[in-house]
């Protein structure tokens, strides 16, 4: 219900730019832009496929434990899982897609594998996006009328917490008992180990860096006013803000694009740029892997694949 009227809210506030923000004229530029560095367009198109191979490789260094997985059919569960996580609440489809090729009496422990990757990525966003608020406090001060040097503090604090509960075992196990109490703290995800926490984490960062590259690309050939840093720091935002708000697919797009706008906006920059930007790289980096998603699997048993269970 809440990603329903969240979407509505963004759906209004998207038109609202459409109708009186917005000129025809302003958006033939924008396109025309993107036209005359259509080399630049490729090369953010060529990253997709880099991100999800980086992707895969995660997640086949975490099926170590459980079952190993080669190569290809790690990338299709990955490519599946994308297609599911658009058609469901927080992506939560994904996890289905992603045990298509595991066993069943691994599931249960793939649950909480997904989890831990999960983490990763989700730490990475938060990481960065504390960095960003503390880079940008100024900015947030006159948005949100809060003192800087309290952002700040809150911000440091945030990556403190941050770094405490991904690197100790412990840390870990009781954010999980906070979503489910019957987690067992003797269960396999708990047996990886600092060292394979931290390699997960660099699998992450590059993810995470392949995703702010393509957006910061975008950015500076719709903008030449905003530096790199500055774009950076403004995606990082974007990414983070997007990620502490529950989305489904049909709450996703919008909420996302109209993040981008209102940051850029507020910040001086081309509200057009984040919002073509944003649209862009959503069909570059979901909605073309969900096709293929879709494609690579034509003998698929969709009516056995809704029936998984995680603890058959």
């Amino acid at each position: 219900m809440l990603s329903f009227l969240l979407a509505i809210a963004a759906l209004i506030y998207l038109f609202y730019l459409f109708q009186q923000k917005l000129e025809k004229v302003e958006l033939l530029a924008a396109f025309e832009l993107l036209n005359e560095n259509g080399t630049v367009l490729i090369l953010v198109v060529l990253l997709m496929p880099l991100n999800w191979l980086i992707e895969t490789y995660k997640w086949r260094y975490l099926l170590l434990k459980v079952q190993p997985l080669g190569l290809w059919k790690s990338l299709q569960s990955i490519l599946l899982g994308t297609l599911l996580s658009l058609l469901s609440p927080n992506r939560t489809g994904e996890l289905a897609g992603r045990l298509l090729y595991v066993e069943k009496s691994n599931r249960w422990q793939v649950f909480y594998v997904n989890l831990i990757c999960s983490l990763s990525q989700l730490s990475n966003t938060f990481f960065f996006g504390l960095c960003a608020i503390i880079y940008w406090r100024l900015n947030l001060q006159n948005i949100f009328k809060l003192d800087q040097s309290w952002i700040a503090v809150l911000s440091v604090l945030g990556i403190l917490v941050l770094a405490f509960l991904y690197t100790s075992s412990n840390g870990i196990w009781k954010l999980l008992r906070f979503f489910n109490r019957k987690f067992d703290r003797n269960a396999l995800i708990l047996k990886y180990s600092l060292k394979d926490r931290l390699i997960l984490f660099s699998y992450s960062t590059l993810r995470y860096f392949v995703f702010v590259l393509q957006f910061v690309t975008l950015l500076m050939v719709l903008d030449s006013s905003i530096s790199f840093y500055e774009a950076f720091f403004i995606v990082a935002l974007i990414y983070v803000l997007t990620a502490a708000i529950p989305t489904a697919w049909i709450s996703d797009f919008p909420i996302r694009t109209s993040i981008a706008y209102f940051l850029l906006e507020s910040f001086g920059f081309s509200g057009l740029a984040g919002l073509i930007a944003s649209v862009s790289l959503w069909l570059i980096n979901l909605f073309i892997p969900a096709l293929l998603g879709l494609t690579i699997l034509p003998k698929l048993n969709w009516l056995s694949l809704t029936k998984l269970k995680i603890n058959d």
